[in-house]
């Protein structure tokens, strides 16, 4: 087994239950509870690839949502039973790591990284691509989607080899701190 993320603590209608997405080596996304049991009802699901980043979960109009991400930039949205809720055309290819941004709709809702040139990629569940393109000159190693300067905004934080950067949401930069060699 390849297992993609520690063990999660979420409410589930009510109910406080813990669970452990794991990815096996054929593919397949089993949820084990607190107690190392599958979860009762769950469904394994096949995905396309590996995954390369962690589950994330939230809850909207009562309903669970289960998210994962594959190599390939395939986005899978299951439910507590391990069934896809949300048939997504678009892919969301970026660095490893990315960021999910709940709103008050699911539409409005959405999954944010950025790629190795700079290229800020949001994937709202609405099934809409959004890019922002910030001029970088070295490649990204990390992306962070975080308030940086306490203005209740997130900010877009990029780090290279040689600098880290934040840029706001006008992608106006914040600052730029070069690394000494």
């Amino acid at each position: 087994f390849q297992a993609e993320d520690g063990i999660r603590d979420y409410k589930v209608t009510g109910v406080q239950t813990c669970a452990l997405p794991i990815l096996d080596s054929k593919g397949n996304i089993f949820n084990y509870d607190a107690s190392g049991n599958l979860v009762k009802g769950w469904e394994s699901m096949k995905v396309k690839a590996d995954f390369d980043s962690e589950f994330k979960h939230f809850q909207l109009s009562g309903k669970d949502y289960i998210v994962g991400k594959d190599v390939e930039g395939n986005i899978y949205a299951l439910d507590r039973r391990g069934k896809n809720r949300l048939s997504l055309k678009q892919q969301l290819i970026g660095v490893s790591n990315y960021y999910l941004v709940k709103k008050k709709t699911l539409s409005e809702s959405f999954l944010i990284t950025a790629d190795s040139t700079g290229v800020i990629k949001k994937l709202f569940f609405g099934d809409s691509l959004n890019i922002l393109s910030v001029p970088l000159k070295n490649q990204v190693k990390s992306f962070n989607y975080i308030d940086i300067n306490n203005d209740n905004t997130k900010d877009y934080i990029f780090l290279t080899d040689e600098n880290l950067m934040a840029y706001s949401q006008d992608l106006e930069l914040i600052y730029n701190i070069e690394f000494e060699e």
